[in-house]
């Protein structure tokens, strides 16, 4: 099963990464930004584009380091042609250190998805795609589906440019969450 791991110190620096596995999946998932060398030593935060996200996980870090306990927080990363399904687990091993173990427990793979090419020409608008669950919400009535399904939905294939994807939090992964970190 693959591993991806890294570890932050008291000042919420990235201190270590699995080189091996974080390297391939980063190259893997055009993630050219976040490998090694551009990381290490940098705050996580700044790697967390949404404020609703980073607010959770700051949250949760915090969590672990008051009371020692482990959490554990399903997510999804997506790539236009799969949908990789993660356990994280977010502990504290030792008195400086919070570790971030997030572990693939299951692979789907799916005919590619252009909305999620990087490469893809994009328009100024956005979409908000769900950071745990990777649904996307349709505005016109909030609800929140797979991103399939957001594409036939809106039409988005009829558009010039494809909007960008911000990224938020569903109703449903917001409750899970917070009894998990409750």
């Amino acid at each position: 099963m693959t591993s991806i791991i890294y570890k932050i110190n008291n000042n919420d620096l990235i201190t270590y990464i699995s080189s091996d596995t974080w390297n391939k999946f980063a190259a893997e998932n055009s993630g050219g930004r976040i490998l090694e060398d551009h990381i290490l030593n940098k705050e996580i935060w700044s790697f967390i584009t949404d404020l609703e996200t980073a607010e959770i996980y700051k949250m949760v870090v915090d969590r672990v380091r008051v009371t020692k306990k482990n959490v554990y927080l399903p997510f999804r990363c997506d790539a236009p042609e799969c949908r990789r399904f993660f356990v994280m687990e977010i502990a504290k091993p030792k008195k400086n250190v919070v570790l971030f173990n997030s572990v693939i427990k299951k692979t789907e793979y799916r005919l590619p998805v252009k909305l999620l090419e990087e490469k893809t020409e994009r328009s100024s608008e956005f979409l908000k795609v769900c950071s745990w669950c990777k649904k996307i919400e349709i505005p016109h009535d909030k609800s929140w589906v797979e991103v399939e399904e957001a594409v036939i939905q809106m039409e988005l294939y009829k558009l010039k440019k494809l909007p960008m994807m911000t990224h938020s939090i569903c109703p449903v992964c917001n409750e899970k969450l917070m009894k998990e970190i409750g």
